[in-house]
């Protein structure tokens, strides 16, 4: 479970996201996991845009989180992931700027 957290720009430096699963699948695989009552702010970082990759997921629950972000930027990359649940996310982003 990751719950009741507060992230404001965590991990810019190695463009990871603030909430960050990976399996590589070979080795285990992440199941029946809960991302709850978190609140998470982005802005932009000087080091890029962070992208992940991921495989060997499933069953993954995220409710009832506050994820913003600022310029645009993405709020959820999901790659590769089985049963993947979003419910009571409150979700916003600011314009791009520029």
């Amino acid at each position: 479970m990751i719950r009741y957290n507060i992230s404001e720009n965590d991990a810019p430096e190695r463009q990871l996201r603030a909430i960050h699963l990976w399996s590589s699948g070979s080795s285990g695989e992440i199941q029946d996991a809960e991302i709850y009552n978190n609140t998470v702010y982005l802005t932009p970082s000087a080091k890029g845009t962070p992208k992940a990759q991921s495989g060997g997921m499933s069953n993954i629950k995220i409710r009832n989180n506050i994820f913003q972000t600022t310029s645009g930027q993405e709020l959820v990359l999901v790659d590769r992931l089985t049963d993947l649940k979003f419910e009571g996310n409150y979700w916003t982003t600011g314009a791009p700027s520029g």
